[in-house]
């Protein structure tokens, strides 16, 4: 096996093992989430390497190809779904947002109205 169809392999191996754990992003929290698209960029420096020499070391049939659509397909079906969750998250964000600046609203009225009722006295 040439060293370059091996090494497309392996980075191809690996970029299936982070779609694998990307597929579900709602069991992984922010940190984690970003080491996995930090290693993902990584990986795809290295796959980019050997791919802008495609096809040398690549002989028809070996699997190379057909390895590198199946990973383009397991994105294109992953990606809607880390859309999805980041939608998600953001509106989750939003939301707690909007109740603590309702929260810091009403404490403000609290207190400036407290100092009011002080003043009047």
């Amino acid at each position: 096996m040439s060293t370059n169809r091996s090494a497309i392999f392996e980075i191809v191996q690996r970029l299936d093992g982070l779609l694998d754990r990307l597929a579900a992003p709602e069991g992984l929290d922010a940190e984690a989430l970003a080491g996995l698209m930090v290693v993902w960029d990584r990986e795809m420096v290295q796959l980019e390497r050997f791919t802008s020499r495609f096809p040398e070391g690549v002989t028809p049939g070996d699997g190379t190809r057909e390895r590198l659509t199946r990973l383009v397909g397991r994105i294109q079906e992953i990606q809607p779904v880390l859309m999805r969750h980041k939608s998600e998250v953001a509106d989750q964000l939003f939301s707690e947002n909007r109740r603590v600046q309702a929260l810091r609203r009403g404490y403000g009225a609290a207190v400036q109205g407290s100092r009011l009722f002080h003043h009047r006295v």
